[in-house]
């Protein structure tokens, strides 16, 4: 009787231990869940083009949003208290090695007529083999970012 209690004690002694002394499965697998939103959130990123337009706030919200969606982005975000407006990373090369971009926006509301938009493209990347990691830091891609501002000035200019 003392040998089956002895035996049931150890036994869920042992299976009470975490793996390798780190945390359970479960641990390690919220924390690369926890650590991939962390890298898809927003991130502010330096090369912004950005220019003013003689137009309401609103209305300019709405026309960017608009265009966004005209050009075949998926809005991910788009609040108009923050100004913001973002679209989820898209995957635009696949495999080991991933890449993707982002389009973020902020409008500014200078005054009643007129608003401030700063629009960036980021490039991302990250490597894929058991399981995907967190996206990098972005950068921004310049090019990109110049062609959208334009878009969008020659949309909001009509």
């Amino acid at each position: 009787m003392k040998k089956g209690f002895l035996t049931l004690f150890l036994t869920l002694g042992v299976l009470s231990i975490p793996v390798f002394g780190q945390g359970g499965f479960h641990d390690r697998v919220t924390k690369r869940h926890a650590d991939a939103e962390k890298a898809e959130k927003l991130k502010p990123v330096a090369g912004a083009v950005s220019f003013t337009v003689e137009k309401p706030y609103q209305e300019t919200f709405d026309l960017v949003v608009n265009q966004l969606k005209k050009e075949g982005f998926t809005i991910e975000d788009a609040n108009t208290v923050t100004g913001q407006i973002a679209t989820p990373i898209e995957e635009s090369k696949g495999g080991y090695s991933q890449k993707g971009t982002r389009v973020s926006v902020s409008l500014i509301k200078e005054s009643a007529a007129a608003t401030t938009v700063k629009v960036v493209v980021a490039e991302f990347s990250r490597k894929k083999l058991f399981a995907a990691e967190p996206w990098s830091n972005p950068k921004p891609d310049n090019e990109k970012t110049k062609e959208l501002a334009e878009l969008f000035k020659t949309a909001l200019s009509k």
